[in-house]
């Protein structure tokens, strides 16, 4: 039934729902309860509410679930007290008493329709009426939670487990792995992997992952997240994604032939490499600025079918323009181009560090703007820093007024690349000129102040 409901406009689906009623084609409390649910996913608040009237004066008695539906719909149509009288009856008329797996249903409800508070809120109800929650309807909260991007929920609920007895499973533990790399916080989320170890519960390919992740995230060495990936091949959990993390972690530290040699092993190891696993691996040679091992990668890639996409050649275009290869830098836009990829902000923010005189930053911003972009603080300081290549102190002060023409703000680092320019091609009157220029703009740091101390000395020398 609901099946045919579910494709009706809302006006229809309310006067198609009145014919169902009037010729007592809704008989049965599972027709009732998917009836409501049509209606909640609605927010029509109104007619959900009949149908749980019109059940009681039939002398039926609605699922947890129907009561939880009903509320929905009140909460998404911001009737919340509606909504809580209807929970109240839920512990009140069903007949019967609720137990775990009703309760797990409710929660279901509410967390399918991105209600993680009115979620959390049963939770605290369950306990009251002497219902203790499991794992299925904790973790139910902990998605519900992540969705909505609060991550502060699934740490706290896998806490209120652990005090209140109840075992949680590998997806608890994960979902408050995953909220803890989601906000930083990587010594929080090996903690959980060491607690999860100690409860002795088996990790899953996802908790192997999600802990490596948070190797790369944090001040570990990758020879942690090498050793996660050894311990998930051991037990059989090891896939793509763990290997694409691990070798993430190995090139934020630098080691490009790490993860070269990661992605090297890993068709032994019934893994086959994805875009995601490549691009972190052109990625670990950009860092390092390897872009001849860049390039062997994304050639290698290209060889073995996977197609490369924008981010691939943002990698490569950041690590050759990185190390002043201009024209691999024009083969890789010809090509991109000859894709049909089109570019995006990051890939002229790779591309404005060659650039080094007016016409050609003029060019570069106009088809910047042609591409439905416009420049950025990114987009401006590389083209700052170039400027010390071509002895141009006064072209990097015009820079700064375009910034300014085309209201973009500089930040700190625009200070510092300007500074250094000057520090290296002007007098000592020009640098100490732009420094008091740029500190009534922005508080210098300690990079500025040196900066500018550098200029001066120079100078007298």
């Amino acid at each position: 039934m609901s099946l045919h409901l579910q494709t009706l406009s809302d006006a229809r689906l309310v006067e198609r729902v009145q014919e169902l009623r009037l010729k007592g084609e809704i008989r049965q409390p599972k027709e009732y309860a998917e009836v409501v649910g049509v209606l909640a996913e609605r927010a029509l608040w109104r007619q959900s509410c009949a149908l749980l009237l019109e059940m009681r004066f039939r002398s039926m008695t609605p699922f947890p679930s129907t009561f939880a539906s009903a509320a929905v719909a009140c909460y998404k149509a911001a009737q919340n007290q509606e909504a809580a009288v209807i929970m109240d009856k839920l512990w009140s008329a069903s007949g019967r008493r609720i137990d775990v797996m009703d309760c797990g249903n409710v929660v279901v409800r509410f967390a399918n329709a991105g209600l993680w508070q009115g979620a959390l809120t049963f939770l605290e109800e369950m306990q009251d009426h002497r219902v203790l929650p499991d794992a299925y309807a904790y973790n139910n909260v902990m998605v519900a939670s992540r969705r909505k991007n609060d991550f502060s929920v699934a740490p706290l609920l896998l806490r209120s487990m652990q005090e209140k007895e109840v075992q949680a499973d590998a997806w608890s533990y994960s979902q408050a792995m995953d909220a803890s790399n989601a906000v930083g916080s990587w010594e929080a989320s090996l903690e959980y992997l060491r607690q999860l170890q100690a409860a002795e519960v088996e990790p899953n390919s996802v908790i192997l992952t999600t802990a490596i992740t948070a190797c790369q995230l944090g001040d570990v060495s990758p020879k942690k997240a090498v050793q996660l990936l050894r311990e998930a091949q051991a037990s059989g959990n090891c896939d793509v994604q763990a290997y694409t993390a691990a070798i993430n972690a190995c090139g934020k530290a630098g080691l490009w032939s790490w993860a070269l040699s990661l992605l090297e092993e890993m068709p032994e190891a019934a893994c086959q490499p994805n875009l995601f696993t490549y691009n972190a691996a052109i990625g670990a040679c950009q860092v390092a600025q390897e872009w001849e091992m860049a390039l062997a990668v994304f050639s290698s890639m290209r060889r073995k079918g996977t197609r490369p996409d924008t981010s691939s050649y943002n990698l490569l275009l950041s690590s050759c323009a990185r190390c002043r290869e201009q024209a691999q830098v024009e083969r890789l836009v010809q090509r991109m181009y000859k894709q049909r990829l089109a570019p995006d902000e990051v890939t002229f923010n790779c591309l404005s560090s060659l650039i080094m005189d007016r016409r050609d930053r003029e060019n570069f911003l106009e088809e910047l703007k042609a591409n439905g972009l416009r420049p950025g603080v990114r987009t401006y300081n590389p083209m700052i820093s170039a400027c010390a290549e071509s002895q141009g102190w006064e072209e990097a002060l015009t820079i700064l007024a375009d910034m300014a023409a085309n209201e973009v703000a500089p930040d700190i680092k625009s200070h510092n690349r300007l500074l250094d320019v000057c520090a290296s091609t002007a007098s000592w009157v020009v640098v100490l000129n732009v420094f008091e220029a740029l500190r009534s703009a922005l508080p210098p740091n300690a990079a500025t102040v040196r900066l500018s101390s550098r200029g001066s000395a120079a100078w007298e020398r």
